[in-house]
Parts: C-alpha cells; sequence; structure tokens
C-alpha cells in the first residue's frame, strides 16, 4: 500500500517475486497460475490506480523478445533474397543496423538469463553455498570484499553445472555441446566486433578480422546464432530443473511477429 500510493501518478509499480514469496503473501500461484515456474528474480506489475494486472515483468523475456523483434524486422528488411540480385545501398544500410542491433540484443538476452539463474541460486541456497560456490554465483571477492566480474565463458558452461549440483540434480556437463561452444566462439567474436570495434591490422595474415566481422555480418548465421541460444536455454532450463515449457514459454513464443499486424508495434 505504501509503494502503490508513493507512485500514484508515476506509472507502474514493481515487486520483485523474491519479496512477495520472502515477506508478503505464501500462496500466490492463487493469483498467478505459473507462479511456481516465475524465476525468483521476477516482478509483479501493479497499477496504482487499478492494482493487480495479472503481469509479470520478466527481465530474460523482455530482452528475448528484443531480439526476436529486431531479427524479424531484419527479415522484413532483407525480404526474398533469392529474387533479388543485390539490396538497394539505403536498403542494405538498414539491414546491417538491424544485424548489428540482433547481434547486441541476443547477446544481452544471454547474458541477462545467465545472471537471473544465478541470482536465484544464490537467494535460494545462501546460507548453504560454500563460500567459493558465493563468490562465483554472486561475482564477488569476499577476501577483498569487492566485485570479481565472471567471464562469459564460464558463466556459459560453469553456471548450470554448478547451480544444479547445488539443487542436488545430476551434473549438466555442457563440455560436449556444440551450440555453447558456437555461442562462446564464432557468436562472441562477431559480439565483440561489435560492442569493442577497432580497425586493429593483424601484420601476420593481413587481416583486419573485427571491422571484416563487422560489415560482413549476414541473416543467416545470425539465425543460427538465435536457434543456438533457443536450445542452448532449454537445455539449461532442464538442466536445473524446470519444464522449459513453464518456466521461459517466451522461448516459444514469436510474439506475433510473423504477423502482419506486428507493422503497429
Amino acid at each position: 500500500l505504501r509503494d502503490g500510493r508513493a507512485a500514484e501518478g508515476k506509472g507502474l509499480i514493481y515487486i520483485s517475486k523474491l519479496r512477495i514469496a520472502r515477506e508478503l503473501f505464501a500462496q500466490y500461484e492463487k493469483s498467478i497460475v505459473r507462479w511456481p515456474h516465475i524465476k525468483l528474480h521476477s516482478f509483479v506489475v501493479f497499477d496504482p490506480r487499478v492494482g493487480f494486472q495479472n503481469m509479470m515483468f520478466e527481465l530474460d523475456g523482455q530482452l528475448f523478445h528484443d531480439a526476436q523483434f529486431l531479427l524479424y524486422k531484419a527479415r522484413q528488411t532483407q525480404g526474398d533474397a533469392a529474387t533479388q540480385r543485390e539490396l538497394a545501398p539505403t536498403r542494405h544500410r538498414a539491414l546491417h543496423t538491424l544485424l548489428r542491433s540482433v547481434v547486441t540484443a541476443l547477446f544481452t538476452f544471454i547474458e541477462g538469463y545467465l545472471n537471473g539463474i544465478a541470482f536465484d541460486c544464490f537467494q535460494t541456497h545462501h546460507d548453504d553455498m560454500d563460500l567459493d560456490d558465493h563468490d562465483f554465483l554472486g561475482e564477488w571477492n569476499s577476501a577483498k570484499k569487492q566485485r570479481k566480474f565472471v567471464k562469459f565463458d564460464d558463466k556459459v558452461f560453469k553456471y548450470p553445472r554448478l547451480i544444479a549440483e547445488i539443487k542436488g540434480l545430476p551434473e549438466v556437463d555442457l563440455s560436449g555441446f556444440k551450440p555453447a561452444h558456437r555461442i562462446i566462439q564464432d557468436g562472441k567474436d562477431i559480439r565483440d566486433a561489435i560492442t569493442h570495434p577497432s580497425a586493429q591490422y593483424d601484420p601476420d595474415d593481413r587481416t583486419q578480422k573485427k571491422m571484416t566481422l563487422f560489415a560482413g555480418l549476414r541473416l543467416p548465421e545470425l539465425e543460427a546464432l538465435y536457434a543456438d541460444i533457443c536450445e542452448y536455454v532449454r537445455l539449461v532450463e532442464i538442466g536445473i530443473g524446470y519444464d522449459p515449457k513453464e518456466s521461459v514459454p517466451w522461448l516459444f513464443d514469436e510474439y506475433g511477429f510473423r504477423d502482419a499486424k506486428a507493422e503497429t508495434l
């Protein structure tokens, strides 16, 4: 009530599932049926004017839909490549603007997803974890009392394995999972070329690798990256004890972007 009154006239308010589960209500599934499957870091959305809206804000789901929408627009912009010898210059520039945005959105999503499952495990099992695991999931150095960021590669391979171990589930071994390797290798090379652009020249092979990746983006390779990320998340969800259809339903939802109505978005 206090939060609602304070937000009057300022838009929506968001209360975390963590707070609701720990401090407010024990049986919230009576309000939101999917409640047991929703991640702990998600928010319940309230409108101070009308109250409960039966809506959730799921960070990873929102970021995933961002990537989906940009990918949809890239498909539209490219059109039917089989019937086009080449794109007009203006359309080509628009397509590459979208392709770069797709890469950024996909990696923003996967980072948000991994940080989210780490947060949930950290909060749920905080008192039972070894200090090293505590620091790894919390990106913290207890000895120095300061942040210690975890490399993206370690999050991709080690977060799911550790979370499953802490939850007492069978081992999640992604060492032979090809989509994960493609994400951290080819995918991350493209992401780094966009996030940290550089014209650096390699005198040994006479290339400007980042510039070449930046300029040479193609829709099919980003479609493949999108598919790899979807498959990775689906497998991880199963490995850490969830039913993906319930815990990450947006992974299977095109969000209407194949519908002509998406033009109005």
